[in-house]
């Protein structure tokens, strides 16, 4: 009889369940990702965290005409596993998305969860007029907006409401903290807006 899959809180599930809650979805039996296709580093970092967590790999299916690949793993107990620990099916931004409690109530799983928020629908850019760089994040659904505001603020980010759908980190020192401690700088090509911090 193959083994039920499960698994116990970590920072790599963490990890996973941001990046689900930023570009993936979960229908009936299969959970989805979504992602620039030219971004070749985010896709294999996904594909190996999924791999590494649970012992499987993750499909391929390229978009016609769209700069777009879609990961994807039919599996009803993955799916089965993913509710349990506070994900929905369906529409994220319908179903008003949260972050799960679980990784609120600890810093290094909030902190990896930040991560996979950011690998999939945060970006950190330099703007050449003021010579800084920034931090953004960028949601429809404001449930997970005021989330990821909240938990930032756990571990000492002050994110800023920029518009309706971002929250921006405007101080240099908390953004140089911010790419640091999220590892960020060798993904997403991140590590050409730390130029600015060498000014």
């Amino acid at each position: 009889m193959r083994e039920k899959i499960s698994k116990d809180f970590s920072k790599e599930l963490a990890e996973f369940i941001g990046v689900m809650l930023g570009d993936g979805g979960i229908y009936q039996n299969q959970i989805t990702i979504v992602i620039d296709s030219r971004d070749s580093l985010l896709k294999d970092h996904i594909k190996n965290l999924f791999r590494n967590l649970f012992g499987l790999d993750l499909h391929e299916y390229k978009q016609k005409n769209q700069n777009a690949v879609k990961l994807y793993k039919c599996n009803k107990e993955l799916v089965e596993m993913f509710l349990k620990y506070g994900l929905k099916r369906g529409d994220k931004i319908k179903n008003e998305v949260s972050i799960p409690s679980w990784i609120k109530s600890k810093e290094n799983y909030i902190i990896a969860c930040l991560r996979g928020l950011m690998l999939t629908d945060g970006c950190v850019y330099y703007c050449k007029r003021e010579r800084k760089t920034y931090v953004k994040f960028t949601n429809r659904c404001f449930n997970l907006l005021n989330d990821f505001k909240e938990i930032s603020s756990k571990v000492g980010f002050n994110f800023a409401k920029a518009n309706k759908y971002n929250k921006t980190l405007y101080r240099q020192d908390e953004v140089a903290r911010f790419i640091n401690i999220l590892n960020l700088a060798n993904l997403k090509g991140i590590s050409a807006s730390l130029e600015s911090f060498s000014r």
